[in-house]
């Protein structure tokens, strides 16, 4: 028997949710298997239909097929082995979940003593033993035991980054467990951290273990008095559990507790979580009846335009656009086969839902019924897919991309609409967001300390308001992008600021001000138009305004926006803007490395944006802006004329590494006039000797980078001084000359241009400077 392609056939089924086929299928294999004599096949059938069994709450079939694959194993004279070690953790599952603790019990420590004994510690497999371990020691109320075996699982897990499934369950079983033993943060902090992880799978990897986390974290919100939110997650487990196994006694204990709070709230107050029960209610069955063949690819949620989709609605909210309705998303190809019948078939659904009417405006804007996806992301997000490059990103409103992210998607199997939402919820690329960070704070400096104090100062109280005003709005957008989060329209800027993570405190600061009371009295003593300083000691709002932008230029620094001697935001302005535009350069260089054509096929640098991000940008951080400017423009022209500096930076690099090949590219090559081949040579030159000193200076970070000279190059090594070579031949002669102004100025000033760009490496790495950087690369060498 194919074992691999009957367990693809399983899979199959479990994708497409015909879980009611998997029992007969099944069977049907495992009595093949056995009229072939394939006890190997015969094992594997066994433990699926245990794992089926199990998770179906069919227990005592579970357990009959516990004995009979037990009984099998000892036959092939497996007693003892791994095998039979993992498939008595299987069993031990099964009679944990039919309530058989004692005999799961000594399963779970028979298999523990096998494992001991032919596996390496610290082998995965251990760690897959300890989870279920704690289940049954958090089933017979031994919640401390439960979170020892856990705490152990999550040390061996957390060695394995592959394993990103296998760590989000261990932390949702030790947040679970927590809860119990009355470390409510503590538990809830591995929840968070569970759903984290889970909501970095795609949909077709979650599995029931996803349910679980949701199931936990609604319990620890309902622990907190989060009642809402306890029945947002409960409803979510349930429609997780439902979606992989069906509606078992799992799914009606969910149901109960989803129930009992739903009685403390009487009618949902959010609208979102109305709507998400609207559709559980009334819509996926109108789907599932009406278009069974298209259930699996319809997209449906809330999300766009609304205070609802934002979770910032209240009772003033309901008098218009509101009450119970859902979104449907249709790729273009399904909206022109089913577009028209499924809106009439959503619009003949109940207007009124627990008592709340749905009152839509006529024109509806995106806001619910049936769209294309299309459509959706062109209105909100500026094109089809979102945007794409730098233009279009600035171009994109941030309240649109804000409303296109909020919300929530209750169901997306066939994840055309999530792919695209995903994405556009990572935020905008750093050059872009490097920019926006950049403006806003030379608009948030000019409009707070600079034009409010002056026009306090001249008794010009109106106008004083209006920039106080544009302070705070520039205040909670700037907070937005240090949190990688689009701010929305301005009347939810302040209310969404109170829930982001970093600097959210930005909110209760503004509430403080509103509070403050008039100010003119403190500038009574001061002749009008005389104040020069940007900061009035004796004016609560402009104190501030102050305080607020030591704050930020912090976070700024923390988040290696700005370098450490950054001093005043003010001051900082220009750091702002130079980064940006060193961050634009380097996602150019990006967008070109990706188009890079190997001949053995694509590299794995091309996928290391991290390391490919600090490496340039360091690179950058040391050039004068005029310099900048002139490279970004020359880039954007070349590359928008289908020049690829990165290829043609590394086809020059191939006269020193692999001379035959370069000679078939050399013709396509731009020519280089001997002039501009004297300065190459010249600023290598100089650049190599700093190389060398940096090298005799700092050996073990020295030994990270490339080797020096040309000398050493080998086909698979690229040293400094050709890769040097090879991009200083790229640049068009007004960007070569201006570099070499540069090197100039830094031979002149005794400056080491390595040195300075190794230091913005060191520190884009978390470094505080380059002799913490040395000493544990040092470190690091010795170990190895």
């Amino acid at each position: 028997m194919e074992i691999q392609t009957v367990l693809k056939e399983l899979d199959g089924l479990f994708a497409s949710n015909q879980t009611g086929q998997v029992e007969d299928f099944l069977q049907r294999k495992l009595k093949e298997a056995a009229e072939v004599s394939d006890a190997s096949s015969s094992v594997t059938l066994y433990n699926e239909l245990i794992g089926f069994y199990r998770d179906t709450s069919q227990y005592e079939k579970a357990s009959a097929c516990c004995e009979q694959v037990l009984e099998l194993l000892e036959q092939m004279g497996l007693k003892g082995s791994v095998h039979y070690g993992t498939t008595l953790l299987n069993a031990a599952n099964a009679w944990r979940a039919a309530g058989k603790h004692q005999r799961s019990l000594r399963a779970y420590d028979e298999a523990e003593k096998i494992y001991q004994k032919e596996l390496e510690p610290g082998d995965f497999r251990f760690a897959s033993l300890l989870n279920n371990k704690s289940l049954l020691f958090q089933e017979m109320g031994d919640f401390t035991l439960a979170c020892r075996c856990l705490e152990q699982a999550l040390d061996i897990v957390e060695k394995y980054p592959e394993a990103v499934s296998e760590l989000a369950v261990t932390h949702s079983n030790l947040g679970a467990s927590m809860l119990h033993c009355g470390k409510k943060q503590e538990g809830k902090t591995h929840l968070k951290k569970a759903l984290e992880l889970f909501e970095q799978l795609s949909g077709e990897n979650t599995d029931f273990h996803y349910s679980a986390a949701l199931d936990a974290f609604g319990d620890a919100c309902r622990l907190d008095g989060e009642a809402e939110r306890a029945a947002e997650y409960y409803a979510r487990a349930m429609e997780e559990l439902e979606k992989h196994v069906g509606r078992t006694e799992n799914w009606a204990r969910v149901r109960e507790k989803l129930q009992e709070v739903q009685r403390v709230l009487g009618t949902p107050d959010q609208g979102l979580e109305l709507c998400r029960l609207y559709y559980a209610n009334y819509g996926a069955d109108m789907i599932r009846r009406q278009f069974p063949e298209y259930e699996n690819r319809i997209a449906v949620g809330l999300a766009g335009e609304g205070s609802d989709c934002f979770g910032f609605d209240d009772q003033l909210s309901r008098d218009h656009d509101f009450g119970p309705r859902f979104c449907m998303w249709l790729t273009d190809e399904d909206f022109e086969q089913i577009g028209e019948p499924l809106q009439a078939a959503y619009d003949a659904l109940p207007g009124i839902f627990h008592g709340v009417p749905r009152q839509i405006s006529p024109e509806r804007n995106f806001r619910d019924g049936v769209m294309r996806i299309s459509d959706f992301y062109r209105y909100l997000a500026g094109s089809p897919e979102g945007p794409e490059n730098m233009s279009a990103w600035l171009a994109a409103e941030d309240c649109r991309l804000a409303a296109a992210v909020n919300g929530a998607v209750f169901r997306d199997d066939l994840g055309a609409f999530s792919e695209i939402r995903d994405r556009l919820k990572r935020g905008w690329p750093e050059a872009v967001r490097a920019l926006k960070i950049a403006e806003e704070a030379a608009l948030l400096m000019q409009s707070g300390p600079y034009n409010y104090n002056r026009m306090m100062s001249r008794r010009e109280w109106v106008a004083a308001g209006l920039e106080r005003a544009a302070w705070e709005e520039h205040l909670l957008r700037l907070v937005h992008f240090l949190n990688h989060a689009y701010p929305p329209h301005r009347k939810w800027l302040h209310k969404s600021c109170g829930r982001l993570d970093i600097l959210g405190g930005a909110a209760d600061i503004l509430n403080a001000a509103a509070d403050m009371g008039d100010q003119r009295r403190a500038w009574e003593k001061m002749e009008p138009g005389s104040f020069r300083d940007l900061v009035n000691g004796e004016d609560q709002i402009s104190l501030t305004m102050e305080l607020t932008g030591q704050i930020l230029l912090r976070e700024m620094k923390a988040q290696r926006l700005l370098p450490d001697y950054a001093s005043g935001l003010a001051g900082a302005v220009p750091l702002l803007k130079k980064r940006a535009k060193a961050e634009q350069i380097t996602w150019l260089e990006w967008k070109a490395f990706d188009q890079v054509q190997n001949e053995g096929g694509r590299a794995g640098c091309q996928d290391d944006w991290e390391t490919f991000h600090i490496m340039r940008l360091s690179q950058y951080l040391t050039w004068p802006e005029k310099l900048l400017d002139l490279w970004c423009r020359a880039l954007e022209q070349g590359m928008s004329g289908g020049w690829n500096p990165v290829q043609e930076k590394y086809a020059r690099m191939m006269e020193s590494t692999a001379l035959e090949e370069y000679r078939k590219l050399e013709q396509y090559l731009p020519e280089i006039g001997e002039k501009q081949k004297a300065l190459i040579e010249a600023l290598v030159k100089i650049q190599v000797k700093w190389m060398e000193e940096f090298a005799a200076g700092r050996p073990h970070l020295a030994g990270n980078a490339r080797i020096i000279h040309t000398a050493e190059d080998k086909p698979w090594d690229t040293s400094f001084e050709t890769y040097l070579r090879g991009e200083l031949s790229t640049y068009p002669p007004e960007v070569l000359e201006g570099y070499g102004w540069m090197v100039a100025d830094c031979l002149q000033k005794e400056r080491n241009l390595t040195e300075e760009t190794m230091k913005w490496s060191v520190y884009l790495y978390g470094y505080s400077s380059l002799e913490e950087a040395e000493e544990k690369a040092g470190r690091q060498e010795e170990r190895e």
